[in-house]
Order: C-alpha cells, then sequence, then structure tokens
C-alpha cells in the first residue's frame, strides 16, 4: 500500500468511524473480505469488538451444545451467517500485544461469567510467556482484578513455562492452576 492509498484510507476510517455501529460493522466484514485486517482495527472499538466476541463466543458454545452429534462444530455457512461472525475472525488478527493487553482487560471486566473460560483459553493462553515483562504485567493485574485472577484459573498455561514462573503465576491467581504438562517427567516413557 502506498502513500497515497494509506491516506485515503485513514480519511475513509475518520468518516467511518463517526457512522452507526451496524455501518462499521460492514465496513469491518468488507475489509476481512479483501484480507485488510489491520484496518479494520481502524474501525471498530475495543469494547465493540469485545462485545461482539463475547456474543459470538456464546452463540458458538449453544449451537455445540445443541448439535452434539455434528462433529466439528457449525459449516462455514452458518458461522458466516451469524452477525457476530467478523469478531469470530478479526480475534485471530490481533494487530500487537499492547492491544491484546487492552482487549484482554476489557473481556475480563466486561465479559459474562460464562465467556471467562473462552478469554482465558483464547486470550490468557495466547499471551502468557515465560518473560519478566509478561509475568510482572499478569502479577499485577492479579493485584488489582478478582477476575482477572479467575479467569487466569482457566488458562492452561503448559507452553515451556518454566516451574518458576508458573508457580510465580499460582502465587498471583492465589490458587492452583490447571497445567496438564505440570508433573510430567522428561524420562516419562507414555508422553
Amino acid at each position: 500500500m502506498d502513500k497515497e492509498d494509506a491516506a485515503e484510507l485513514m480519511d475513509a476510517q475518520e468518516q467511518i468511524s463517526a457512522g452507526s455501529l451496524a455501518s462499521r460493522v460492514e465496513v469491518v466484514r468488507t475489509l476481512l473480505e479483501a484480507h485488510q485486517d489491520a484496518a479494520a482495527f481502524g474501525v471498530i472499538s475495543i469494547p465493540e469488538l469485545g462485545a461482539a466476541w463475547c456474543r459470538y463466543t456464546q452463540w458458538y458454545a449453544g449451537w455445540v451444545a445443541s448439535h452434539p452429534d455434528v462433529e466439528g462444530g457449525p459449516s462455514d455457512d452458518v458461522v458466516d451467517a451469524h452477525v457476530d461472525s467478523w469478531a469470530g475472525t478479526l480475534i485471530f488478527s490481533i494487530p500487537s500485544q499492547e492491544y491484546l493487553r487492552d482487549l484482554l482487560l476489557h473481556l475480563v471486566e466486561a465479559a459474562p461469567d460464562d465467556v471467562l473460560p473462552s478469554v482465558a483459553a483464547r486470550f490468557v493462553e495466547d499471551y502468557v510467556w515465560d518473560g519478566e515483562e509478561c509475568l510482572a504485567w499478569v502479577e499485577q493485574q492479579c493485584a488489582a482484578s478478582e477476575r482477572f485472577r479467575r479467569t487466569l484459573t482457566h488458562a492452561w498455561l503448559w507452553s515451556d513455562m518454566s516451574e518458576s514462573s508458573f508457580a510465580r503465576l499460582e502465587a498471583a491467581a492465589r490458587v492452583p492452576l490447571a497445567n496438564p504438562n505440570r508433573h510430567r517427567s522428561d524420562n516419562d516413557p507414555n508422553e
């Protein structure tokens, strides 16, 4: 994209941001279809994305629960027909760690309780890594928010996290955390 195209896109985004949510969602859908995911983040706010993603997540879970005989979830056509399917697509293109942190904090506070496990699975598990900056940030959020601690308990932190880092997260959460590989031995022949 050259500078002229970028300027036109910025002008269009400014005009769109003043429009109704429904018109902006249509622009987001169009951008996603054109594989311009990054531009979509300039059209929709974090609270709007968060609310739509929560509704979509609740719908998806309900659909799966009401169709136990269907393997693999709803078809693409069924998913695409859902009014908030754009949010389910857009969250796979989060533009930066800062945006992810802001969205995660918003979702932890705004998501319905039944969606917190999905927040943990989609955002906490993708964000938390074995690094001082991340661990300190998670500890800070846990100290400030009971909902953040509760959300953390739904995450499976089973990546290459060291025992000491995992212990720090458990201390911050104030409860034992799920970790399916926590007690694995490197010498276990059943792995």
